[in-house]
């Protein structure tokens, strides 16, 4: 099933509304519809209180792609008529202008009204089914968009959070090799402060070192001094 997207025919203008008006309809049914547009606006300048122009202008700037502007037209057209079938009529245009452009709470907004207004318009009444269809499959397609937006948040999430609990895991352990570089730095250096320690003497042991080395040298001394002695006593002895 498809979309009644049809646009209501133009009013046809007699008489007394102008020349430029039978011309803008005439251009309108020929899809000249950027021509119609002006001939409809020149139309209104000499007969603003005609509503059906504006209606007719709404029609023209729907099919040359003025939305916005044609849904203008068409409100004035509700404001100026008295005719509820007429109203129904614009209703159901503008409704069709929101189909078009998938805006489904407008567009069915607009059917409603164009069915209150004449419970006979059976156009109104399937596009407004087939706009409720359309409104539902969108929820459903969103909906899951959205679903599948969350899981994708939720892996994300749990990925960095993996990353982090990877990452401090990481910093923990350079932490502890920190702590047990430094502990093995101050095993180290107490070492060395023990082997500097023990290094060290006393002022009694270097005295004793010093006593020792000085009796040391005068043993020396007198051994130096025998031996001269005796060899002195020796070359006496010879008489030549």
């Amino acid at each position: 099933m498809q979309y009644l997207l049809t646009f209501l025919l133009i009013f046809l203008v007699f008489g007394g509304v102008g020349k430029k008006a039978r011309q803008a309809n005439k251009a309108y049914n020929h899809g000249q519809y950027k021509k119609a547009i002006q001939l409809y606006k020149k139309a209104i300048e000499h007969h603003k209180d005609n509503p059906k122009l504006y209606y007719n202008l709404g029609n023209a700037l729907a099919r040359s792609g003025s939305p916005k502007k044609a849904i203008r037209y068409y409100r004035k057209y509700k404001q100026m008529t008295r005719n509820t079938d007429q109203k129904g009529k614009a209703d159901y245009d503008i409704g069709n202008i929101y189909s078009k452009k998938k805006k489904w709470n407008k567009a069915i907004k607009y059917y409603k009204n164009a069915m209150r207004r004449n419970a006979s318009d059976a156009d109104a009444k399937h596009n407004y089914e087939l706009a409720l269809r359309h409104k539902k499959h969108q929820q459903k397609k969103n909906n899951k968009k959205g679903r599948n937006k969350q899981k994708k948040k939720n892996k994300n999430q749990k990925k960095k959070g993996k990353n982090n609990k990877n990452s401090k895991k990481h910093q923990n352990n350079k932490k502890k090799q920190n702590q047990q570089n430094g502990k093995n730095g101050n095993q180290q250096k107490k070492k060395r402060k023990q082997r500097s320690r023990s290094h060290k003497m006393t002022k009694a042991e270097a005295r004793k070192i010093l006593q020792a080395l000085k009796k040391d040298e005068q043993n020396v001394l007198k051994q130096l001094k025998k031996k001269k002695t005796k060899s002195t006593n020796s070359s006496h002895g010879k008489d030549w």
